[in-house]
């Protein structure tokens, strides 16, 4: 019934963060995170419903004004597409602080 599975191998979350933080120069979003803990080495999404779910990511990012973040919160991109976070579980957790 999943239709979203992670392609992170023996890699947890946090070390993913910190090579994506040192990648980006700032610490990711979780939009960042999914794309790259649910895509293949190669950069592809692993199936079609990840693919439709990070495009609606992608033009959800587009309408953020310039400069502005996208902080964990029950309205932030990843919870409007993916689902919201259960009560006491925040998926792809991460804090969203100062560069």
């Amino acid at each position: 019934m999943k239709t979203m599975n992670h392609n992170m191998g023996k890699n947890s979350f946090d070390q993913i963060r910190a090579r994506e933080k040192k990648m980006l120069g700032r610490n990711p979003s979780r939009v960042d995170m999914c794309k790259h803990c649910y895509s293949k080495k190669n950069g592809e999404p692993s199936n079609s419903a990840i693919t439709s779910k990070m495009n609606e990511m992608e033009e959800e990012v587009s309408k953020l004004p310039h400069g502005t973040k996208d902080c964990v919160g029950p309205k932030d991109i990843f919870a409007k597409v993916v689902r919201k976070d259960k009560h006491g579980q925040v998926q792809i957790l991460f804090r969203c602080l100062p560069k």
